[in-house]
């Protein structure tokens, strides 16, 4: 219980934080690592590799220039609380969120099939290594709602 307290304020401040600056600061990541690894007790190793999973699910993201690596920092804090497994699909569900929010965006504003063509383009420029241009949304408020709807989903199952 005390590890989901802690990781509903990370989540909020960090996605208030995140909206407000573009940055996650390491103030709220780095000590929310320490407190997963030190809350796990005996089981403070798995606690630390699932942080390092956390950490390097999204590297790659980060080092093609898509994520910051306050984003990295809070999945490895994140996983840290509550494992890897519903940090990842939180990871995930919230990458799906951001995009069906842009994707609705876009569609309001009556661009929806300029946003899509110019999402083709970006993938290859992604996967070659090279940050496609164009705005850049802060995720951590995605992230937070994909973490909360992968604990949901957990104590539901």
């Amino acid at each position: 219980m005390v590890k989901h307290v802690v990781l509903l304020v990370l989540l909020a401040a960090a996605g208030v934080k995140d909206v407000k600056t573009s940055k996650i600061p390491n103030v709220y990541t780095l000590p929310a690592i320490a407190l997963g690894v030190l809350l796990a007790g005996p089981g403070w190793k798995a606690a630390l590799l699932d942080a390092a999973a956390g950490f390097l699910l999204f590297l790659p993201v980060v080092l093609l220039g898509l994520a910051g690596m306050g984003d990295a920092k809070l999945c490895a804090a994140a996983a840290s609380l509550i494992g890897f497994q519903q940090a990842g699909l939180g990871a995930w569900l919230g990458t799906v969120y951001c995009a069906l929010w842009v994707a609705w965006r876009e569609a309001r504003k009556g661009n929806f099939l300029r946003w899509a063509k110019s999402q083709v383009y970006a993938a290859p420029q992604a996967l070659a290594g090279r940050a496609p241009g164009g705005e850049k949304y802060p995720f951590a408020p995605f992230f937070a709602a994909g973490v909360a709807a992968a604990v949901l989903w957990g104590w539901l199952s």
